[in-house]
């Protein structure tokens, strides 16, 4: 579920960096693969954060 929202939150971040660097005349797809990296580390740290507290949940 954090992994999920954390994909929702920096999707629309994503954009929006794409955007500013394009109305500034950057490159925009240069900042895409590094925001779509952090999205993908924030899920694999969310997921490995979230899943022990959940399986402390369970045994109990």
């Amino acid at each position: 579920m954090i992994a999920s929202l954390a994909f929702i939150g920096l999707v629309p971040s994503a954009l929006a960096l794409a955007y500013l660097g394009y109305s500034q005349g950057l490159y925009p797809y240069t900042a895409l693969p590094l925001v779509f990296g952090g999205v993908i580390l924030v899920c694999v740290i969310g997921l490995f954060a979230v899943l022990p507290r959940l399986r402390e949940r369970e045994r109990y």
